[in-house]
This record gives C-alpha cells, structure tokens and sequence, in this order.
C-alpha cells in the first residue's frame, strides 16, 4: 500500500495492517506530494504492526496518527524451512566449499560490494548467490570485471534456498536500506551464522547475542566487511538450537495474539 508491503485482514474496526517496508524510503512516497497525503491517510486511525523496530521508527516520521503502532519482527516457519534445508544441493554443488548471499538482485542489495569484499579477503570458498532482479546483468559484468568467474557464482533464483543456507559456511546480507531481512531468520534457522549490514531492522535479530555483534558492521566499509569475511571463515561459529528456534512464527504468533487480545479484538 504506497510504497511498502502490507498484510491486512478485513473486519471492519478490527483491521491490522502489518508494515514490512520503510514506507519513506520507498519511490511512492518520494515521487511526489501528493502521494504522501494519500499515504497519511490511508493509514490515519488505523492499528499499526511494523516488522522491526525500524520501521517503527520510519513510520512515525511520515505524521500520521494511527490508532496504535507496534513492533513484531518478521518470523518464520523454522520446522519447515529445517525441512526443506535437508534437501540436496544440485550434484554440482555437493562438495563445494562455499559463502552465501541470497536476495532480490535490486542495487539496494550492494552485490557488487560483496563481491570485492569477498575478492579481497581471499579465502579459499567460493561466493555463490542465489537470487534472480533487475541488476543481473551488472552483477555479471562486474564478476568478469574481476576476472573471478572461477570463484563468484551467479546461480540465479532457487525456490529451494535453505539448502543453500544450511551447506553454507556463512551468508551475507549487505543492504544500504532493509527493513527487517528476512533472508536473517532463514539462515540461522537452518544454522547457518550471517554477517549483516547495519542498516534498518536486520542488527535487530542479534540484539543481546553478544558473540555476534561484531558481525554487525557498516555497509558503507567494504574493507571491514573483507575482514569480517576472512575472521569467519577462518574461526567459524556454531548456532545453539535455542538461537535457531528463536524466530520461529510459533512463538510470535504468540505476540501477536496477545497484541490482539489486549486491544480487545477478541
């Protein structure tokens, strides 16, 4: 709805709209006036869920006045994802050491600072990313750029990643914006640690894991993000089972429930 992703259930007053975009960093609303009036108003006295805390913190800035706003991060199906992680990589791939991104091909994503990041810091696995969009073709040019088409493999889309995830030393995600990734949850789940960008809502996930924060980094620093890369390959981590579940949908579904309940919905 203007510029953001939103799931919704019809019931008169007793309607939730669930935000899973920065609604101001969105074309809609930067494209014209207009549009941001028509965006208050849609919005205005409504019952607001945001996704992550920053998006929260986003939607607050676009001065409307909706009937409540709160917070529940994106959750997942943790058993299923596990199950699906138990499939096969294709026999190509059986037995490739490797390093993981999985996203939207979009510039948002900064692909290409991965791919130098991951050419400097010169480890022996190989970059594979799974994910399909409008900066394919760039993202090719600038792995023969580089001349590591050995190394760097633009698989394309997988309707199948927690394969990738669980056989995966690591993934990255690297985004200048996002609003709460979900590709986060998804690794750990099929345990699989992440380094992840600062920006938005993805730090969220490792808020009180103190091992992890320092896979928490800039994403405007290419090098620190090669040395990151590098230290976890070279000293890899493991995910307790505890971390793994604790995103699962069950236990926010919860949340939710309670969120509803308080509100008098029910």
């Amino acid at each position: 709805a203007y510029g953001t992703e939103t799931n919704y259930f019809h019931d008169k007053n007793k309607t939730f709209f669930y935000i899973h975009g920065e609604i101001t960093k969105s074309w809609l609303w930067c494209k014209n006036k207009s549009r941001k009036i028509k965006t208050r108003k849609i919005f205005k006295n409504k019952r607001i869920i945001c996704c992550s805390n920053a998006v929260y913190d986003d939607f607050k800035t676009i001065k409307t006045q909706p009937k409540s706003i709160n917070t529940v991060l994106n959750m997942i199906d943790v058993k299923s994802a596990q199950n699906y992680a138990n499939e096969p990589l294709p026999a190509k791939y059986k037995d490739t050491d490797y390093i993981l991104t999985v996203c939207r091909l979009s510039p948002e994503k900064q692909i290409p600072k991965i791919i130098e990041a991951y050419i400097n810091s010169d480890i022996k696995a190989k970059l594979i990313i799974i994910g399909d969009g409008e900066e394919k073709e760039n993202i090719g040019q600038k792995i023969n750029e580089l001349q590591c088409q050995d190394k760097v493999i633009l698989y394309g889309r997988d309707n199948n990643p927690y394969r990738w995830f669980k056989n995966a030393k690591f993934s990255i995600i690297y985004s200048s914006t996002e609003a709460a990734g979900r590709t986060i949850p998804e690794s750990i789940s099929c345990g699989t640690p992440m380094i992840i960008g600062d920006k938005g809502g993805c730090k969220e996930y490792y808020k009180g894991i103190k091992d992890f924060q320092k896979y928490i980094i800039d994403t405007e620093n290419t090098s620190t993000l090669a040395k990151i890369i590098k230290d976890l390959y070279e000293n890899p981590i493991s995910i307790t089972k505890q971390l793994q579940n604790k995103y699962d949908y069950k236990i926010h579904i919860g949340e939710l429930y309670q969120l509803i309940k308080n509100k008098k919905l029910i």
